[in-house]
């Protein structure tokens, strides 16, 4: 049975990234995939209130603390929890974030020793694990955010592109991303695949009536 490990730079429980995560540790866990997470949480939150199966393994990265001393780097500018915007940060708070994450990714490779790695969105968390884990498959989930984040914080673009290009495969959630994830991270559009929005069980098509809605 593959061991799974998931990456996420924000916080697990809120946006539509980490509902999405959410989503698949819940269907590997019904698959009994041993799994585990690292994520970038506040300090004053507890893990228990993302609701995640018992056994999964978490390693945290805290922020809000003297190792980093900010809030949540999210994916967004606009976030539903306090956060610090990616091009608000400074080189030595990208060190510090860069430090903590790679010290979280590599106690997991070393204690939970996956055979898959699951990251999302095609941005620095995923580079770095590109870097750390050469030999281990990582399978990439973009949100668009990423390629909004190439955009609004330029300054991280070359290090982005040279770590994911090296990703495969990649998740898209429309054709049109996946023609922009190749033209952008020089990803093969064989090692794309769309699967949409994951949301059929918010949303879904009601059986036809015959009667108009006014």
């Amino acid at each position: 049975m593959k061991r799974i490990l998931h990456l996420i730079a924000q916080k697990p429980g809120y946006t539509g990234s980490g509902i999405y995560l959410q989503g698949i540790i819940k269907e590997a866990t019904k698959k009994l995939y041993p799994q585990a997470l690292v994520a970038g949480i506040s300090q004053d939150d507890g893990m228990d209130e993302f609701q995640f199966p018992a056994d999964l393994v978490i390693y945290p990265v805290y922020f809000d603390t003297g190792e980093l001393p900010f809030p949540v780097v999210g994916m967004s500018d606009t976030m539903p929890y306090p956060s610090t915007k990616y091009r608000e940060l400074t080189p030595s708070m990208y060190l510090l974030w860069r430090q903590a994450f790679m010290k979280a990714i590599k106690n997991a490779l070393d204690d939970f020793k996956p055979d898959l790695i699951i990251s999302h969105h095609l941005w620095l968390l995923s580079a770095l694990a590109r870097e750390l884990a050469p030999e281990i498959p990582v399978l990439c989930i973009s949100h668009a955010t990423d390629l909004r984040q190439l955009e609004l914080a330029p300054q991280f673009t070359d290090e982005v592109i040279a770590g994911c290009s090296k990703i495969e495969p990649v998740i898209a959630l429309n054709n049109f991303q996946a023609e922009k994830i190749t033209s952008i991270y020089k990803i093969p559009g064989e090692s794309i695949t769309v699967v949409g929005c994951g949301l059929t069980r918010l949303f879904f098509i009601r059986p036809s009536t015959g009667k108009r809605i006014k």
